[in-house]
């Protein structure tokens, strides 16, 4: 029939070209994949001399920076920030404790190993309970910013426990 002949005639020559075309690409791959691998040799070898151009440059005022405006003040940083924190942390533990006591006595009289998971669930959370983290949070409330606020742009303890949160999820 007519039509088959001229869809095979179609076909043959779609496929003819088709391959043709693949093998055009296929013979011009490895070059293109030199002359990729060539400029990304390049730009690698830029990235690196442009990197230590910059650090030559700003690694000697940074150490300057470092030396005179931020190291004496460390010491005074670790004394205001070490008690508060401390007793931050001993209020989490306290609390955890609490908790895990509170998930015992409810383990044992509600039921056994049916209820632990849902208690562990409830224990994994904890973090994320505002009400409870509150008194965790007000000993942060103690640090003395005095000092630290105008030369280290710190306004409040609040940055310490968005700190806290961030690094618990």
């Amino acid at each position: 029939t007519l039509f088959r002949s001229l869809y095979r005639m179609v076909q043959d020559q779609a496929k003819a070209q088709y391959e043709a075309l693949v093998k055009g690409c296929e013979a011009t791959q490895s070059v293109q994949e030199a002359s990729i691998r060539t400029d990304m040799d390049q730009i690698i070898t830029s990235k690196e001399h442009l990197a230590s151009k910059i650090r030559a440059s700003v690694l000697p005022k940074a150490e300057i920076c470092v030396r005179n405006h931020i190291q004496p003040y460390i010491s005074s940083i670790l004394d205001a920030l070490m008690l508060p924190t401390s007793q931050g942390f001993a209020e989490v533990r306290d609390l955890f404790f609490k908790e895990v006591t509170e998930m015992n006595m409810n383990v044992v009289n509600e039921g056994g190993k049916e209820k632990l998971g849902e208690h562990m669930d409830r224990l994994s959370q904890l973090a994320y309970h505002p009400v409870k983290m509150q008194p965790c949070y007000e000993k942060m409330e103690q640090l003395k910013l005095e000092g630290l606020q105008q030369r280290f742009d710190v306004s409040s303890t609040s940055v310490f426990k968005q700190r806290a949160q961030i690094g618990r999820a």
